[in-house]
């Protein structure tokens, strides 16, 4: 067994699958520790005070390798406003009032959005994959958001859907526009910055919710320890983990990889904070991580 083990561990494709997942897990299991979190800290305390310890501790633990010259400021603010201060923000917001297994199938069309923007933005040519992969993401959309019944935007449930969307775009947005920009800079310095600009445009939403809580925050030590787990765990780690297993792995196998977070995050919610959730979330959901995958996948042939 030990040998089997040795040998496993030897083989750098079988540790960067394994790593791979592991961020995958701490992705998909975030979404309840900030759902959790967010019903006691407000939104953009949260997200300012998760990429506040995040930004510590990546340029902490990886200073010697990130450049501090020459580095493209303004495309690495509009990436940290994408990446980080939209989405974050609005779904935090979103996880108010809305439901983990919701939110987290409805930012599983991520893929999907960006081909769509991609074929918009950059001219990429649109394929039968790309064409199937958006419309069952999209039919799976707007199946989870309908879930609450009504289309009043008034409804808590339909609310906090339409919030998680928008976050869905951001990030779909962030991901398009990092295409060319990651070419021409390092990931490590990328990642970097990207957290520091997009944490600092938090910061005066951030301050305007402190102020109408008449400058009190009251977190409790518990709080503090997920905020610390959303930013440390959650943040820096996984991305590390994320970057590590790419060195091995290709990254139409990691793109499957990806569509495993909405699955985890859709079971923690409903087996962990016992979600109610209907036929018709299931049937979304299904149709959502059918078009990410395709959108990650192969080709489909076409005769």
């Amino acid at each position: 067994m030990r040998e089997a083990i040795s040998k496993a561990l030897a083989n750098p494709a079988y540790v960067a699958r394994i790593t791979m997942l592991g961020a995958i897990f701490i992705w998909g299991s975030s979404f309840i520790v900030t759902k959790s979190t967010v019903e006691e800290v407000p939104p953009f305390i949260l997200a300012f005070l998760r990429f506040m310890v995040a930004s510590a501790f990546f340029f902490l633990i990886k200073r010697k390798q990130v450049s501090y010259r020459n580095i493209p400021v303004l495309p690495l603010i509009i990436s940290g406003f994408f990446g980080i201060t939209a989405f974050y923000a609005l779904i935090n917001y979103g996880l108010i009032y809305t439901t983990v297994a919701s939110a987290s199938a409805i930012q599983g069309t991520i893929p999907a959005i960006s081909l769509l923007l991609g074929a918009i933005f950059l001219r990429e040519k649109i394929n039968l994959r790309k064409v199937i992969a958006v419309v069952l993401s999209i039919s799976g959309i707007i199946l989870i958001v309908s879930t609450a019944g009504s289309l009043m935007v008034s409804n808590e449930q339909m609310l906090g859907n339409i919030l998680v969307l928008l976050s869905t775009f951001a990030g779909a947005c962030y991901m398009v526009y990092c295409k060319q920009l990651l070419g021409s800079i390092d990931y490590i310095t990328f990642t970097a910055w990207m957290l520091l600009f997009g944490t600092l445009m938090l910061l005066p939403t951030a301050a305007m919710e402190l102020i109408n809580l008449n400058g009190i925050l009251a977190i409790s030590f518990f709080d503090v320890i997920k905020i610390f787990y959303l930013g440390v765990v959650s943040s820096a780690l996984a991305y590390i983990l994320w970057h590590y297993a790419l060195a091995s792995i290709n990254s139409a196998e990691a793109g499957v990889y990806l569509n495993l977070i909405p699955v985890i995050a859709f079971a923690a919610g409903v087996l962990i904070l016992k979600e109610a959730v209907v036929a018709q979330n299931y049937f979304g959901c299904l149709l959502v991580v059918t078009g990410a995958y395709i959108a990650n996948g192969k080709k489909i042939r076409t005769g």
